[in-house]
């Protein structure tokens, strides 16, 4: 195809050739026709930067879309292991409140038993007369054997209580603790959750304007198409007027001749 700047020059030289008779208006003709072909190629190249930057942010939206993905699935993870430890503490409270219900029943076994003694009247005995029970002693390794009976009998019960009551304490203690932290998993786990919902959230966004870019595109390349398909048209028509304004310098050289 013959370059536009030398169709120009051609076809003034054809039309000077021709005479002045329709020089004005046939380079006003070609005049708007190279200024709307000039105006279409810089509305080509407009639509060609809007289409490059709606690639580019296609680009970084892909890059963001992965990258949030990627955070998704690391945060199903975590959710996955904070509800793995809420089970396992779940299980520690279940044992530790199975063992304060034995504890409890053994202290009230004990306290049954304290009862029990002192209706049949061996504890008062005991302790009524303690003096007599042990002067009653044949001898003294036997009133001494007494002596450490009636202590370590005491003593035993006492200490039984006591450490049912300490223990006791201790796993309600460990079972409020344990309640605690149960409760802060579960905020954790809503947390997580509330997160995953907005990175999700944040995605389809990020798809919808994924979405959006992608139409931008097919409709800038269509309206590159057209441009392209009206400049072409332009070019045919420079290209018919060239050839007309010939065949009529044609023409008018052979009636010269005859």
């Amino acid at each position: 195809m013959i370059p536009y700047r030398a169709h120009f020059i051609v076809f003034l030289y054809v039309l000077f050739a021709l005479g002045n008779h329709s020089l004005s208006a046939q380079i006003d003709e070609q005049e708007a026709l190279e200024a709307k072909r000039e105006q279409l190629q810089k509305e080509i190249e407009q639509i060609n930067l809007l289409l490059f930057d709606q690639k580019e942010k296609r680009g970084t939206v892909l890059e963001q879309m992965e990258a949030l993905n990627q955070k998704i699935k690391v945060r199903q993870r975590i959710i996955n292991v904070t509800n793995e430890q809420s089970n396992l503490l779940d299980r520690k409270i279940t044992a530790n409140v199975n063992a304060i219900s034995e504890l409890r029943a053994a202290l009230a076994k004990l306290k049954e038993d304290y009862a029990l003694m002192i209706q049949k009247g061996y504890q008062s005995k005991i302790q009524q007369s303690k003096l007599m029970f042990l002067l009653s002693s044949e001898n003294f390794f036997q009133a001494f054997k007494r002596l450490q009976y009636i202590k370590q009998y005491t003593d035993f019960r006492r200490q039984q209580g006591e450490e049912i009551v300490v223990k006791t304490d201790t796993l309600t203690k460990l079972n409020i603790d344990l309640s605690a932290q149960r409760k802060e998993k579960e905020r954790l786990i809503a947390d997580n959750r509330s997160a995953k919902r907005e990175m999700e959230r944040e995605r389809n966004t990020q798809q919808t304007l994924l979405g959006s870019i992608r139409k931008d595109e097919t409709k800038f390349a269509s309206a590159i198409r057209d441009k392209q398909r009206e400049a072409k048209q332009i070019d045919a028509q420079i290209e018919e007027l060239i050839r007309s304004a010939i065949a009529a310098d044609n023409a008018a050289s052979g009636k010269d001749d005859s």
